[in-house]
């Protein structure tokens, strides 16, 4: 059975629970070019207790550390998703990750993310991605998460969205 992690997200009040999986998903700043990061990676963010915060809403949960064993076993939910649930749950749009072992024996996770993408296959491909899926959003193919995305605006982020011409439906 997979875990369920207990978090809150700075700009809402309560909490949340969700299977490990969603709860990745959920978090800001996990992958790099959406590159799942090794076990040994991945620890390093989970034994912190917290991410985002910056341009994201901060999640905070109590640090905890997986197995291999458990690793493995959501390994297939994560690049596999359940796109038509999961979109339901995320506060914002992600593309669906996929591992690469070549950045496996670095150990550090800064280093992870700054390699992964500075990695030029996954430089370009990361930007054609994102062009695309801002168009698909601001086109209306992302009805939900653009519902999500607008309710949580503050009346100055939608006046500078409006400003630029951005996804302000």
């Amino acid at each position: 059975m997979e875990r369920i992690i207990k978090y809150s997200r700075e700009w809402e009040e309560g909490s949340y629970e969700d299977s490990l999986s969603t709860f990745l998903y959920q978090l800001p700043v996990l992958t790099s070019c959406n590159i799942f990061p090794p076990l040994h990676i991945l620890n390093i963010l989970l034994c912190r207790g917290w991410a985002g915060g910056s341009m994201s809403p901060r999640f905070i949960w109590e640090p905890f550390e997986i197995s291999e064993q458990e690793y493995q076993e959501v390994l297939p939910k994560i690049l596999s998703p359940d796109w038509e649930t999961l979109c339901k749950k995320l506060w914002r749009i992600r593309h669906p990750m996929k591992v690469d072992s070549k950045f496996d024996h670095i150990v550090d996770r800064d280093i992870w993310m700054l390699s992964v993408s500075q990695d030029q296959e996954y430089a370009s491909k990361s930007i054609e991605e994102a062009e695309e899926k801002a168009r698909k959003f601001v086109e209306g193919e992302y009805p939900d998460i653009k519902k999500k995305w607008l309710q949580y605006q503050t009346p100055q982020t939608l006046q500078v969205s409006k400003l630029f011409g951005w996804f302000t439906g």
